[in-house]
């Protein structure tokens, strides 16, 4: 699932009215425009492929509840890979929470 130069994106939220459904997840070169990497997920982590091997990416999430209602989407992103350890597994074990 993952080769050399790819990194593990994760995310989350709660929602303690209705509850979280799923996820937009972006991403952008630094200081960037943002594309949409991830459309209607209900994953909370996933594998990244750069499209520019050593560039600095950022990472935004916007979740959408059960009633429909859609986080606003702010300009500033949740995560970025400066600074980030490449994955240089070909696989990933699974990741337990609580």
């Amino acid at each position: 699932m993952s080769s050399p130069g790819r990194y593990l994106v994760s995310w989350d939220g709660d929602d303690a009215l209705s509850g979280l459904v799923r996820y937009q997840v972006d991403f952008r070169p630094a200081g960037g425009a943002w594309t949409r990497w991830l459309t209607d997920t209900t994953l909370q982590s996933a594998a990244f492929t750069p499209p520019v091997r050593n560039g600095t990416y950022e990472f935004r999430s916007v979740a959408v509840d059960l009633a429909g209602n859609v986080e606003s989407a702010g300009g500033n992103a949740d995560a970025t890979t400066a600074g980030a350890v490449r994955l240089a597994n070909t696989h990933f074990l699974p990741t337990v929470g609580h």
